[in-house]
């Protein structure tokens, strides 16, 4: 199955690395492409007539790993020469992973096919496609340092098995240095199971999807680095289309923005080591990260900027949530800060985390048992500042100030929490408030003062067991506040 999507228009480009780098065997091929021109002008043999895809054509033929090179007095590295594609150019179909490599030359594809609009199930609105053969599974598969861009369904599409069942698996396919633009999915990689794929210095601009990788099954050791996603209508980076399970994920030093998601993460079962490093998304109009699980486990957040989305700068939800770290992180300018939602959320870690000018609510945790919220500042929220609901959970050296609602709130069912250090000023709401069935917590240590409501506010009758103590204060609604 290929996905919905549509769109066209135009490209920037990149620059590589040695071919080199990716062995070939003993019977393996080079082929130079020399002639920018579309069809088929005379064998490779032969100097100056060997198009893009007569090179294809010829890999395709020849048993092993080739290598598909171009002439840089062709196609000069000083700038894009493009081959324009008038119809669909052979699907490069070897197990053995055939190898396009633009090193050292400007190399473009562009789409001059009268239906480069149209949606996607027709194989002939793609671009480059890579597959095996029926029932074979797909390795080594690499396109480095060329741009594509205008056609109608996918400018490079990576498929396990036969072109376009896609049925079975892919194995480490590198995407490298590449620009995809004005496509419907700019980098799509599909297959029963995708294993170990890399994605690196990619550019994808103006499509529906940027990357896109979707598996019935499995998603396991991709990696996606140094990589910009822009102006994509649907989502900067997919990871997931009705995809089981999604394990070993890293994406590093990338930006993405627009569209309804900048990132989704998003599998029908168990997503575990999710990691987002160094990564900033902007302006999209729901999520600039949403990540969806039945059970999410040992996600890691770092270095990440997430500002001016429409819902939420990151959302996490899952029926299980557990071993999430957030460190360093920046959320301003969304509906939502970080929403962290589940039935159970088991010792997640929070610190150095900021959440500034969100319309409604800065941090939230529900169904929480154990975390630890450290050096959290939420300022000027529309909403409340600090939301916890759960059990055993602890708050310390917490900054909230000017926020709508109330600066920390305690919301229940929930029990043993613990609430120190915290300098919570000038809300419009109560500084510290616990819910009337949040019981057996120790609120010691705090500042909460100049808030419009009231500083601290227990809504149990008498605390119920709530210890308050040691607290700076001018407000408070009951007397066993101290």
């Amino acid at each position: 199955m290929q996905p919905l999507i549509s769109s066209a228009r135009m490209l920037v480009a990149g620059v590589a690395i040695a071919a080199s780098f990716f062995a070939t065997d003993a019977s393996a091929r080079t082929y130079v492409v020399d002639n920018v021109a579309d069809p088929v002008l005379g064998t490779c043999d032969t100097p100056g007539v060997c198009t893009l895809r007569q090179a294809i054509l010829e890999a395709v033929a020849s048993p092993g790993r080739d290598v598909i090179t171009f002439d840089p007095a062709v196609f000069p590295p000083q700038y894009v020469t493009t081959v324009d594609v008038s119809t669909p150019l052979p699907v490069v179909a070897d197990p053995a992973g055939t190898v396009i490599d633009g090193t050292g030359a400007g190399v473009g594809i562009r789409s001059l096919m009268p239906d480069m609009v149209k949606v996607v199930e027709a194989p002939h609105g793609n671009g480059l496609v890579f597959a095996s053969a029926p029932g074979v599974p797909l390795r080594d598969a690499a396109l480095i340092d060329v741009s594509v861009s205008g056609f109608g369904s996918s400018g490079v599409f990576v498929c396990g098995g036969a072109f376009p069942a896609c049925n079975q698996d892919v194995v480490a396919p590198v995407v490298r240095r590449v620009t995809s633009s004005w496509n419907a999915a700019g980098i799509l990689i599909q297959g029963r199971n995708v294993a170990k794929a890399r994605i690196d210095e990619v550019v994808a601009a103006d499509n529906e999807v940027g990357i896109l990788i979707a598996s019935s099954r499995s998603i396991t050791g991709a990696r996606i680095a140094r990589s910009a996603l822009t102006a994509n209508t649907f989502a900067g980076i997919q990871l997931g289309l009705n995809t089981e399970t999604i394990a070993d994920l890293a994406i590093t030093d990338t930006s993405a923005s627009d569209g309804v998601a900048a990132i989704i993460i998003a599998a029908t079962g168990d997503a575990t080591k999710v990691s987002l490093a160094n990564v900033a998304v902007t302006g999209a109009e729901q999520f600039g990260i949403l990540l969806s699980a039945v059970t999410l486990s040992g996600l890691k957040v770092g270095g990440v900027v997430s500002s001016r989305n429409g819902n939420d700068g990151i959302l996490a939800s899952a029926d299980t949530i557990s071993g999430v770290v957030f460190k360093d992180v920046v959320t301003n300018g969304n509906a939502h800060g970080i929403r962290l939602v589940s039935d159970r959320m088991v010792g997640a870690k929070i610190t150095q985390v900021t959440a500034a000018r969100n319309t409604k609510d800065g941090l939230t945790l529900l169904e929480s048992a154990g975390a630890k919220i450290s050096k959290v500042a939420a300022v000027g929220n529309g909403g409340h500042g600090l939301v916890v609901q759960g059990d055993g959970n602890v708050l310390k050296q917490v900054r909230v100030a000017e926020n709508a609602g109330d600066g920390i709130h305690l919301g229940g069912p929930g029990s043993g929490n613990t609430v120190t250090g915290v300098s919570s000023t000038a809300n419009q709401g109560a500084g510290i408030y616990v819910d009337g069935n949040n019981v057996g917590n120790t609120i010691k240590k705090n500042v909460a003062l100049g808030s419009d409501s009231i500083d601290l506010f227990d809504a149990n009758p008498a605390c119920d067991g709530n210890v308050w103590k040691s607290n700076v204060f001018e407000l408070r609604n009951v007397g066993c506040i101290h």
